[in-house]
């Protein structure tokens, strides 16, 4: 598995400077990300500098015009700097990088849910679990208000409308969970997720959904203890579609948001009956833009391996 981490890091070197998109999941940001877990597993600078580098283009160059959203766009370069951050790749000294970055973001309520993209999330939700810990969080408290309202609003008329995407649910689940750690807003995420937990009550077809998604939602709402019967109706629901995990498809899609939402949580490769091996060779053939991504990319099984070491 080593000599395969060296070849994806020095895949994403020779390929960086050819790639239009810098976005988190699907582009330049993410393989810098695992450029920097690469070099402090293999204990080797190079790597580092490289993405020093590349990262300093990034930032210093941050186009306003990019999509706010999380795969491609601004709040995925905000969230992969503090991901960095917390990992002690870089320094959170650049206040005028983070300002830019929200003042970009938390400009328009109406994008603070993806309208637009292959990818659907809320992904000015998922920055701000990002950046809100114990010690800040008050000094966002405009925004998580802000945030809680936009959910409130989106499944107000639930019941009545069964057009939303379970990528986007699930993003918003997940930005609950984490404002929920602080007793404030504790009720305000209770009152949201019963709306949501009676929507996807009333939701049929869930076999139509994408597995990765399903799987996702089941392994959310297992870790969340109010309205139980509820919840259980939701859980047989989705038990009862045959989750299919040794497929490629399911893979991919799990990935990024294994990523995304279980950064810390170890990723059982055996439990998905996947070749991670003959994986990584199917993608090293190929080396398109995406190939080398996170989202469904080399730079996501390395990403993922590396913050999952005891797999190596």
């Amino acid at each position: 598995m080593n000599e395969y981490l060296q070849k994806i890091a020095n895949i994403c070197i020779m390929s960086s400077s050819d790639a239009d998109n810098i976005g988190f999941l699907s582009g330049k940001m993410g393989t810098i990300l695992f450029l920097y877990h690469y070099s402090r597993y293999s204990e080797n600078r190079v790597y580092e500098e490289i993405a020093d580098s590349e990262l300093d283009g990034i930032c210093e160059n941050l186009d306003v015009r990019l999509p706010i959203n999380i795969p491609d766009g601004i709040a995925g370069i905000g969230y992969a700097v503090n991901h960095l951050i917390k990992y002690r790749f870089a320094e959170s000294d650049d206040d005028d990088f983070f300002s830019d970055v929200e003042n970009l973001i938390f400009r328009d309520e109406s994008n603070y849910i993806d309208q637009h993209g292959r990818i659907l999330l809320s992904s000015s939700g998922i920055y701000l679990t990002s950046v809100i810990d114990r010690s800040n969080y008050v000094k966002y408290h405009e925004r998580i208000i802000e945030i809680l309202n936009t959910y409130r609003f989106y499944f107000l008329m639930a019941t009545n409308n069964q057009n939303k995407p379970l990528s986007i649910i699930n993003s918003i689940i997940f930005t609950l969970m984490e404002i929920g750690q602080f007793e404030e807003y504790k009720i305000d995420v209770r009152t949201i997720m019963n709306r949501i937990l009676l929507f996807l009550q009333r939701k049929n077809n869930y076999e139509q959904e994408n597995v990765a998604n399903l799987y996702i939602l089941r392994k959310f709402l297992l870790r969340f203890d109010s309205y139980k019967d509820l919840r259980n109706q939701v859980i047989k629901k989705i038990k009862i579609v045959d989750l299919d995990l040794s497929t490629t498809e399911f893979f991919e899609n799990y990935l990024w948001q294994h990523i995304l939402y279980f950064p810390n949580e170890k990723c059982d490769f055996k439990s998905f009956n996947i070749d991670v091996n003959k994986r990584i060779d199917e993608l090293l053939s190929d080396l398109s833009a995406e190939a080398l991504s996170i989202h469904c990319g080399l730079a996501g099984i390395g990403l993922i391996l590396l913050l999952n070491k005891d797999h190596l």
